[in-house]
Formats: structure tokens, C-alpha cells, sequence
């Protein structure tokens, strides 16, 4: 019986079968999770690269590390799945000197059946990369309504606070002083071209009115004359009399604006002039439209701008931002003065500038902000240089995030890596 059993070899493969099961359960684990963990970083990859390109418009470089980090966890947090979410472990942003900005994160998968062997996680890690296209020069005209509408529920403020941001984080990205100047040109029923050009041989000051009898509004030439940079032999008629508030002479109602600010870099001189802004008036987008151009120009009334001709050599560009919360409430009338009622006439004349500068080769982007008409918001779409130029900004929040928007684009920021 003993001879028997030792040389009985039934069931050796039942043996070695079982001996062999745990390292079988092993590898066909290690195949299923590491399958499973090469989806899932596929997923996470593609979260993280459109996290860094959602804060490649908010203008990253001139931005606080550790704010970019809470940005992109929470439009991680936000886009995907709880369970791709936890594995996150940390999230870190660095800006590079080369004006790239680079999120890595790292991560822990967990397994399934390779937790037989002892591996309840696996550990891996992520990077994108945001870089600058080339270091671009810019002259921006923030063309920006001051109109009475804009006192009500906290516009002007809103207005002022992004406007400052804006300039910030466009004077951030300038590689030297001067790459980048901007121009504040606040419009109502008329603009202000400041009092100083009451000498100014453009400007049709009448003679006995002194420096300090006119404040600096300009009404319109006669149409193209009226939406064009040229042919200043026919000077802009001049607004008299007018104040810092409405005042009225012979029925007739007029508003001066703030005066326009022409190009600078001056982060001071700027933000001064965003804040001296105030709400008032009647709403002529033309006005805003043409002196936009204007102050971009190299020649009379301003003179601050490159010269056209030279943009492509010097890696210029000239951009307008247009930015309304109404319908034109204003048209001309006569003597260069605005103040008809035409809404067809006035959005004519707006689309006319835009052409202009469009013409000129300034690229137009145009905000809406709040609740506008249809026709002004349809127009608004045309004056700009692409459908993606156009905001509609409802609310304080959706105009903020349209200027860094604006901004980002303008840095020329893409994901590299």
C-alpha cells in the first residue's frame, strides 16, 4: 500500500494548478488594472489640459501661483467623475522664465485585483504645459460707455474694477517699457477729447471761446468724414459749453463725458483715468468708435500710434475693445451735434466705424453687457473682427470673465505640452 502511493502520480496537476493560481491571479491582475489605469489617465490628462487652457485666458503669468492651483482644482473638481477626482494627491503650477506656465499633478489609481499582492495603489503623474506664441506689441483702445445706464446696479464699478485688471494684466506681459500702451477713450452722447486742443488747428474752436469755456467735447463731421481718420482740413465740429453734468440751452440737452486718456504704458495715468470715469448721458456708440480708431493713429488729432506701415516689421498689433450696455439712444443732427433720435442712423455709423478700423487692420473686439436689444446685440456681433471677438456679458461676473478672456487671447497663450 505504501509502494503504492509513493509512485501514485493522479492529481499532480491539480497541484501544480493550485500552486501555480496565486501568481496567475497576479499577472492577470496586473493586466487588468494596469489596462484600467492607462484609461483612466488618458481621462485625467485630457481634464488637466483643458484646466490649464481655461486659466490660459484669465492671463496667467501675471497671476498669483497658488491662485492658478485652486483654479485648476476646481475645474477638476467640476468636469470630472468623483472617482478620477480623489485620486488627485496635489496639484502644482510653476511659471517659467520663458513665459510658459506648467501644472503638474500627481495622483494615486486604486487597484483591484493586484491588492492580492499588497499594491492597493498605483502612483502616477501629469503635466501640461501653457506657452506665449511670441511676444506680440500691442496698442489697445478701451473704447467704454459712460452712459447714464451704466449707474444702475453697480455697472460703473464693475466696469472700473475690470478695466483696471485688464490694464494690469496687459502692462504684466510687455518684455520692455513701451512693448504694450493703452488708450481710455469714455463715450456717451459725445467724447472728450481734453480742453488742451482748444488751440489745436483740427478742433473748430470758435475765436472768443477760451480755454476755459470749452471742456473738450466734440460732436461729428458729415458723413464718411464722420467715421474716418483723415482729411482734418474739415475740422471736428466742437461741442460748447458744456459741463461735467447736463445742461440744457434752448431745449437743446447735452453731456461731456470724462476726457479720453491717448496712448501710454503709464499703469498710473491709466487707472486714473478708468476712475475718473461717470455715468451719465445719452448712448452715441459711433462717437466712442471713431476716436478709438483715432487715438490708435499716427497722425493728427493724436500722433501716439505706429504707423500702419511699420506694424508687420514691429510685431504690432492694434485692437479696439468696445464695450456698451445699451442701444444708441442718440443720433446727428445739425451742426455737428447729436441729438436726433435715429437708432437705424446711429447703428448705420457704428457699423461704418467698425469697417474702418477693420479696414485699417485693428483688430475689434465688442462686449455687450447686460440686457440689450436684439439689433444692437446682432450689431454689436458685426462690428467684431470674428464671431469669438463677440461677448454678451450678462452679468459683473460674465464681464470680468470676458476681458480676461480678451486678455488671454491677446498673450497668445497655447498648450505646448
Amino acid at each position: 500500500m505504501l509502494s503504492r502511493f509513493l509512485t501514485d502520480v493522479r492529481g499532480n496537476v491539480t497541484i501544480t494548478a493550485v500552486l501555480m493560481l496565486l501568481p496567475l491571479c497576479v499577472c492577470a491582475g496586473a493586466a487588468l488594472d494596469y489596462s484600467r489605469l492607462s484609461r483612466n489617465q488618458g481621462q485625467v490628462q485630457n481634464a488637466v489640459d483643458a484646466a490649464i487652457l481655461s486659466v490660459a485666458n484669465t492671463n496667467p503669468l501675471s497671476r498669483e501661483t497658488s491662485d492658478l492651483e485652486e483654479d485648476i482644482d476646481n475645474f477638476l473638481k467640476a468636469n470630472l467623475p468623483a472617482f478620477n477626482y480623489n485620486q488627485i494627491q496635489s496639484i502644482t503650477v510653476t511659471k517659467g522664465t520663458a513665459g510658459n506656465v506648467t501644472v503638474d499633478v500627481d495622483a494615486n489609481f486604486p487597484t483591484s485585483l493586484m491588492k492580492i499582492a499588497g499594491y492597493d495603489n498605483f502612483e502616477y503623474g501629469l503635466e501640461a504645459e501653457i506657452k506665449i506664441k511670441e511676444q506680440l506689441k500691442f496698442e489697445i483702445a478701451l473704447v467704454l460707455d459712460t452712459t447714464g445706464s451704466m449707474a444702475s446696479n453697480g455697472k460703473m464699478s464693475t466696469l472700473k474694477s475690470v478695466a483696471r485688471d485688464f490694464v494690469d494684466d496687459m502692462l504684466a506681459t510687455a518684455s520692455e517699457t513701451g512693448d504694450i500702451k493703452l488708450a481710455v477713450v469714455p463715450f456717451s452722447q459725445y467724447v472728450n477729447v481734453g480742453k488742451s486742443h482748444s488751440h489745436s488747428s483740427w478742433a473748430n474752436v470758435p475765436s472768443g471761446y477760451s480755454y476755459n469755456k470749452w471742456k473738450g467735447c466734440v460732436g461729428s463731421r458729415s458723413y464718411p468724414l464722420n467715421v474716418q481718420d483723415q482729411s482734418y482740413n474739415t475740422k471736428v465740429p466742437t461741442i460748447l459749453k458744456p459741463s461735467n453734468s447736463w445742461w440744457s440751452y434752448n431745449n437743446e440737452y447735452y453731456y461731456c463725458p470724462t476726457p479720453l486718456t491717448p496712448l501710454t504704458s503709464s499703469q498710473g495715468t491709466l487707472n486714473n483715468a478708468i476712475n475718473a470715469m461717470n455715468p451719465d448721458g445719452g448712448t452715441y456708440i459711433p462717437a466712442g468708435m471713431t476716436w478709438g480708431i483715432r487715438v490708435l493713429s499716427e497722425q493728427t488729432p493724436f500722433g501716439e500710434g505706429l504707423p500702419y506701415d511699420e506694424m508687420e516689421d514691429e510685431g504690432m498689433k492694434k485692437v479696439i475693445i468696445l464695450m456698451t450696455d445699451g442701444d444708441n439712444t442718440m443720433s446727428p443732427s445739425s451742426n455737428g451735434k447729436h441729438l436726433g433720435q435715429n437708432q437705424t442712423t446711429a447703428n448705420n455709423y457704428t457699423l461704418a466705424a467698425c469697417s474702418e478700423a477693420k479696414n485699417s487692420n485693428i483688430d475689434v473686439y465688442t462686449i455687450s453687457f447686460g440686457n440689450l436689444s436684439n439689433s444692437t446685440e446682432s450689431m454689436l456681433q458685426s462690428c467684431a473682427s470674428s464671431n469669438g471677438n463677440y461677448y454678451e456679458a450678462h452679468s459683473a461676473s460674465a464681464l470680468k470673465d470676458a476681458f480676461q478672456q480678451i486678455a488671454g487671447g491677446l498673450a497668445g497663450l497655447y498648450l505646448s505640452k
